[in-house]
């Protein structure tokens, strides 16, 4: 639901984005795009299909570009496949700024190795084709990264990531998705952002959100709101003891 909020937040701004789904289908992609958009909840959109057209009219409308659904759930892509593909659509008429890549995992590398270090080669080998391509073509780019399994994790660093901790310095960005505080009781719709690294601005601070699992929405922002005013009224008093 990250990756799908980014895709949008780019499409909304007036950038064309191309969406690489290896994990889960386009079919499932697609609706969480289009719950999360419209509103709809996911349960209903077949039944709600009426509302579901009107309201994706009046949101399509304000966009000002397309995102592109790619189907890589068969396996074998990558990154060069995937600048293929990128290239192909541009020759179609269709550039675009944003790639989001569900998930750095998926993706098969161009050179296998074998033995212990196998995993952490294939993932700088990745993220290394991931950043030239970036660069080679002016690219907003993100990918999700496994971090290491903790339960009720609520601050989620550079450290924690999965196989390979070099993903750290070579992104510009990371952000850590954690579970909430404790002391808010935000239920499981809670979550918590941790800005691991920002090569540009302020890094190692974090935030509260709330999402909307039945509307594929990451960042409902009404109640995020309000968990950020009640974390804030938590830091305060625990600074004036």
């Amino acid at each position: 639901m990250a990756l799908i909020h980014t895709a949008q937040a780019y499409a909304m701004q007036g950038n064309n984005v191309l969406y690489f789904t290896l994990e889960d289908p386009e079919s499932l992609t697609g609706a969480r795009m289009d719950s999360c958009l419209t509103g709809v909840r996911l349960s209903r959109l077949v039944a709600r299909a009426d509302l579901l057209r009107g309201r994706w009219e009046r949101v399509r409308d304000e966009l000002k570009a397309k995102i592109k659904i790619v189907d890589g759930t068969g396996g074998g892509w990558s990154v060069e496949r995937m600048i293929e593909v990128w290239d192909t659509q541009r020759m179609r008429g269709f550039t675009a700024d944003a790639i989001v890549i569900d998930y750095d995992d998926k993706i098969k590398p161009s050179v296998v190795y074998k033995g212990d270090s196998a995993m952490r080669m294939h993932s700088h080998d990745n993220y290394e084709a991931l950043t030239n391509w970036a660069a080679r073509d002016q690219l907003y780019m993100w990918t999700a990264a496994q971090a290491k399994r903790v339960k009720d994790r609520v601050i989620v660093t550079g450290d924690d990531a999965a196989e390979d901790i070099s993903k750290l310095r070579i992104v510009a960005l990371c952000l850590g998705i954690g579970f909430s505080p404790k002391q808010l009781d935000l239920g499981p719709n809670g979550r918590y952002i941790h800005v691991a690294k920002h090569r540009f601005g302020k890094s190692k601070i974090g935030w509260p959100i709330v999402c909307d699992m039945e509307r594929a929405t990451f960042f409902d922002r009404d109640r995020s709101r309000e968990a950020l005013g009640q974390w804030q009224g938590i830091k305060n008093d625990v600074a004036a003891m």
